[in-house]
């Protein structure tokens, strides 16, 4: 075996013919968990389901050691497996159609196209575009694609759905500062499946920035489930990002033809906060400012709607009304509290990653004098806050990190300076 044989350790059990096939072809060595150890080298772990992914990416520290783990089960629990190192989820038929096969070499390659044409031209012939500028006025563009799906014997309900969800994501990470208009539509239809791609230019892109939208449905935080409907609404999403020249790209595939569909969820070069900051240096080289006179553009398009949803990416969650909590020196002793017991009992995990389950063990861990002290002062939608302030925390700190980054840049460029005054 050669270093640059890429091992995988198979705890999913007997695969089918055509993903062993697919795997020498790719040259991925399969391996079981008695040929290894937590010292050997894994480049990925091929799991049941999204439990056993947690589980595993935890024994084998998954995230330091940069092993990728698939899931051949149940889609679900997507913000834990992303944590957890988890970037792909399958179906056991995934390498019986010649898509599938497709985006299981892009996968494992790690090879990434913008456009469709770049990457389908074999597959399908006529590739249509169109620009959306407006999450609030998506136009007649929307129309011809729901008529076209139809025509084809595609459930137009299902497509316009997902464009729906994700245009308003998009719309909601634009408004936190990460995404740009226009938000760039591409689609292409053959007699077994109809592809769509949606993509936008962002900036410093992080799991934290869509985890979080596949839980469960909220008519209070429609970003919280957004992708959740939009991945449900298609047969496989592929999300994406290129860092150069720094896109977010979203391809979905739409079947008719039970035999030839595919059936998952992957995440490209989607990494956590915790991983970028560990490679900051390269981040921070690679990072091209934005030119003025695109600045210029996307205020002109966004003079019409820039009032910004409620419930973005960086709302500060606050305190109830009328909690103890809002008193800050409380505040930072309770968070305190809570966050240094949580590191404690929990040194596997961020804090992006306390769930309520695990916000109960902290609570339950204090001594009885601490412990009552604070089942006293905290009501229930006070310990709702603490956790989603607590999960939102790495993302807000690498956020002000970020601010300050560039406000040291600006002040040490003589030519910046001068632009801003």
């Amino acid at each position: 075996m050669s270093d640059s044989t890429k091992i995988l350790l198979n705890m999913f059990g007997e695969l089918s013919d055509s993903l062993t096939a697919f795997f020498e072809k790719v040259g991925v060595e399969i391996c079981t968990r008695d040929q290894v150890s937590l010292d050997s080298k894994i480049d990925y772990i091929l799991v049941d389901s999204a439990e056993s992914a947690i589980e595993r990416g935890r024994e084998f520290n998954s995230l330091e050691n940069e092993i990728k783990i698939i899931c051949l089960g149940k889609k679900e629990e997507v913000k834990s497996f992303l944590l957890s190192g988890g970037r792909l989820f399958l179906n056991s038929e995934f390498a019986d159609t010649d898509l599938g096969v497709y985006t299981l070499t892009k996968f494992f390659e790690e090879k990434s196209n913008i456009h469709l044409e770049e990457s389908f031209s074999a597959s399908f012939e006529d590739f249509k575009k169109f620009n959306i500028i407006n999450h609030l006025a998506t136009g007649q563009s929307l129309d011809q694609i729901s008529i076209e799906a139809f025509e084809n014997g595609y459930n137009p309900a299902t497509i316009r759905s997902y464009i729906d969800h994700v245009v308003f994501y998009l719309a909601y990470l634009k408004q936190s500062g990460k995404a740009q208009i226009p938000f760039e539509v591409e689609y292409a239809v053959n007699s077994d499946h109809f592809v769509m791609n949606i993509c936008s230019a962002v900036e410093g892109f992080t799991a934290e920035f869509i985890m979080d939208s596949f839980g469960d449905v909220n008519s209070e935080r429609p970003l919280n489930y957004l992708m959740g409907i939009a991945a449900n609404n298609c047969d496989f999403l592929d999300v994406t990002y290129v860092e150069d020249p720094g896109k977010i790209v979203l391809t979905a595939f739409f079947g008719k033809n039970e035999a030839k569909r595919f059936k998952g969820l992957a995440f490209n070069n989607i990494q956590t906060t915790a991983q970028i900051m560990a490679q900051l240096d390269r981040k921070l080289t690679s990072f091209k400012p934005q030119e003025e006179a695109e600045k210029e553009l996307t205020q002109k398009q966004n003079a019409l709607f820039e009032q910004e949803l409620p419930n973005g990416f960086f709302d500060i969650p606050k305190p109830p009304e009328n909690s103890v909590l809002q008193n800050e020196e409380t505040k930072k002793e309770v968070m305190g509290q809570v966050e240094d017991q949580f590191k404690s009992m929990f040194p596997d995990k961020d804090l992006s990653q306390m769930t309520p389950e695990d916000f109960g063990k902290v609570m339950a861990s204090f001594p009885d004098e601490i412990r009552e002290n604070l089942e006293q002062k905290l009501s229930q939608e006070d310990q709702d806050y603490i956790i989603e302030a607590m999960n939102k925390k790495p993302m807000m700190e690498e956020a002000l990190l970020q601010q300050e980054q560039r406000r040291q840049s600006i002040d040490q460029d003589p030519e910046k300076l001068e632009q801003i005054k």
